[in-house]
């Protein structure tokens, strides 16, 4: 599947990663996942379904996300962590979205909050509005994974609206140890000092970009080889 994977690389691949493609990559059952940006949990569910031996750690700072969360996923092997995960400790100021967007809800569109404040999001997207911001817990990923004794991690699923820098530069250690790096990317700066994806691969000195889509990107863990 990686050596296929490769050929990606001369453009984007159509559609988007599916969840058995997944299951290939990492190739095997009792996975260490990390979600980072869980909203309300529709992702999480399909994780614990493909994976179900693994154990999968679900990170959602927005409050009414993480309600819905916990309100339909009661999978045994998934942690609900609602914090944010960035570049410091303590606390960060969270931008919650909300309004509506075409063929979604009417209100309450919270899958674009962000702890980077919004750019080229308030002029792409107009009818999403971030009037309201709240303060929320916020961890480093090294910080996070020395806490819970957390070691090697097979595959990281990476969707922080715009905070992507945030995360590598505060996960430099534990990203030494993810076999599998997959992160959204935009290359214009929607929200305020967003990375290109051409810096993204710079930072991520570990890794090699193996797969891309319109707007995700995979990354392997040098060191993991080709499968």
């Amino acid at each position: 599947m990686l050596k296929s994977a490769l050929h990606w690389l001369k453009g984007t691949r159509p559609g988007q990663i599916t969840f058995e493609d997944i299951k290939s990559w990492v190739g095997k059952e009792d996975a260490v996942i990390l979600e980072i940006g869980a909203n309300d949990g529709t992702d999480t569910k399909r994780f614990a379904e493909t994976f179900p031996q693994a154990r999968i750690f679900a990170f959602e700072p927005d409050p009414r996300a993480a309600e819905r969360w916990q309100s339909q996923v009661q999978s045994p092997n998934v942690t609900l962590v609602q914090t944010a995960i960035g570049n410091s400790n303590g606390t960060v100021t969270f931008h919650q979205s909300d309004g509506d967007v075409q063929d979604g809800p009417q209100t309450g569109w919270d899958l674009s909050g962000s702890i980077r404040a919004p750019k080229d999001h308030l002029k792409r997207h107009p009818h999403i509005n971030f009037d309201q911001t709240l303060d929320v817990p916020i961890s480093t990923l090294d910080r996070w994974a020395e806490d819970n004794n957390i070691g090697e991690i097979d595959f990281i699923w990476a969707d922080v609206q715009g905070a992507e820098n945030d995360l590598i530069l505060g996960a430099q250690k534990t990203l030494s140890r993810t076999r599998l790096f997959y992160t959204e990317y935009d290359n214009r700066e929607m929200y305020e000092g967003q990375w290109s994806l051409q810096t993204i691969s710079e930072n991520l000195k570990d890794h090699t970009l193996i797969a891309r889509w319109k707007n995700d990107a995979l990354f392997q863990l040098k060191s993991a080889g080709k499968r």
